[in-house]
């Protein structure tokens, strides 16, 4: 059992329950939706924006189900030329009462529903720390496309070092070599949370995971990436967070005769109403352990230009 969350009062909430209650959710009509996982009556959306863009009056209800247990709703209403949302959240109390824990509404600058599938919205107010703009992804993607986009992708940043923005592969991998991108591969290549003590990486086990993930050699590790001979450590380069980063996601993907997996990824940056800013070919040979590596990476401008990396 888990303990009781802070927020929700549900004890032990599983992300397989969350999903059933998108599901049934759906059943009942309403839109809804979760983290990983795609909108139930995603036409309704589709719906209200063409109504919206004829100059009709029109709402919907957008019934999110969040991690804890809690249910927000999110309704936006188009009436007399005006845009408008209206949202309420609900929690549990004792007994696994319902109660309202909040509600507002806000004005809207601007919505857009994307060729590819996303609802951008732009709040008229932003609130400190907040988005520039919020979206919900309205069409379908596969199951396969979300898998591999949370085995190979999710977490990869495109602003904070050049591994997704620079086209590279085994015969110019060392431009791509920078001491604070381990700090992301780790989690990746051991599903587990990142950590340092005293701001130094053994070098067992930055190399085993770096040559594992990248055609590089301990040479060129040792020379690119902060490598002390007096202490066979690595220096940890700490990441600091930019605000409003893209992230990337697997649209299709292709195997390989040779085991080889090439995947299409479209780089997604919803604060500058993109959802299609760039896209990348990533090429990953998995390994019978469950590890794999990634081979190369090209990637092209669409609608944005590509994120500069300071070295």
């Amino acid at each position: 059992m888990y303990p009781e969350t802070e927020y929700s009062r549900i004890e032990g909430f599983s992300d397989q329950q969350r999903k059933e209650v998108v599901k049934r959710l759906g059943e009942q009509g309403l839109v809804s939706v979760s983290d990983d996982m795609n909108m139930e009556n995603y036409q309704k959306m589709q719906d209200f924006y063409s109504a919206y863009v004829s100059g009709r009056d029109a709402m919907v209800a957008v019934f999110s189900v969040y991690m804890d247990g809690n249910i927000g709703a999110l309704t936006f209403i188009h009436r007399n030329g005006k845009i408008q949302s209206f949202y309420v959240s609900v929690g549990w109390g004792e007994g696994g009462v319902p109660e309202i824990k909040g509600f507002g509404s806000n004005d809207l600058e601007e919505i857009r529903l994307t060729e590819k599938g996303y609802f951008i919205y732009t709040n008229t107010e932003t609130i400190a720390h907040g988005n520039l703009r919020e979206y919900y992804r309205v069409k379908p993607l596969s199951d396969e496309c979300r898998e591999l986009t949370k085995k190979y992708i999710y977490g990869i940043s495109f602003v904070n070092y050049n591994m997704l923005v620079t086209n590279w592969d085994a015969s110019n991998v060392e431009e791509i070599l920078m001491p604070c991108m381990f700090e992301d591969i780790y989690p990746i290549y051991t599903d587990e949370p990142f950590k340092t003590e005293g701001g130094l990486i053994p070098a067992e086990i930055y190399e085993r995971v770096m040559t594992t993930c990248f055609p590089v050699s301990v040479e060129q590790l040792r020379e690119h990436c902060g490598y002390r001979a007096d202490v066979d450590s690595y220096e940890y380069e700490m990441i600091f967070a930019r605000q409003f980063p893209p992230f990337g996601e697997v649209v299709d993907y292709k195997q390989g005769e040779d085991g080889t997996i090439t995947l299409y990824v479209d780089g997604v940056w919803i604060d500058y109403n993109s959802d299609y800013a760039f896209t990348n070919q990533i090429v990953v040979q998995p390994f019978p352990d469950g590890t794999f590596r990634y081979l190369s990476n090209t990637i092209e401008q669409k609608e944005l230009e590509l994120p500069r990396v300071e070295k």
